[in-house]
């Protein structure tokens, strides 16, 4: 069974913290910033969460979107499960909260 992990932003360092199901923190996070992770990795072996900015190829035309939680699943900026597209190279560029005008540029 594969952990289940989540990141928020701390307001006060400014700096994401992770942390799994039961562990306990006292810092001030923004709770809309919380974002799971989707339990895969992009193709530099980074980790892929929730509100994380991906940058992909569909039919040789670039894509850069957003992770969401839609229907009971993971997708890529659209209502197809991102495990469908897992033989696409995905790469994270950023994420929603620090990042927002990568996806101005669509």
């Amino acid at each position: 069974m594969r952990e289940i992990r989540f990141r928020a932003w701390d307001e006060e360092s400014k700096k994401w913290i992770y942390f799994n199901v039961g562990q306990r923190y006292s810092l001030r996070v923004d709770a809309t910033t919380i974002g799971q992770y989707i339990g895969l990795k992009d193709k530099n072996d980074k980790e892929i969460y929730e509100g994380d900015i991906v940058e992909w190829k569909y039919k040789d035309t670039p894509i850069v979107t957003e992770v969401i939680f839609r229907q009971g699943c993971f997708s890529a900026g659209n209502n197809i499960p991102i495990k469908e597209y897992i033989h696409q190279e995905f790469k994270v560029i950023g994420n929603i909260y620090e990042n927002p005008e990568l996806l101005e540029k669509k």
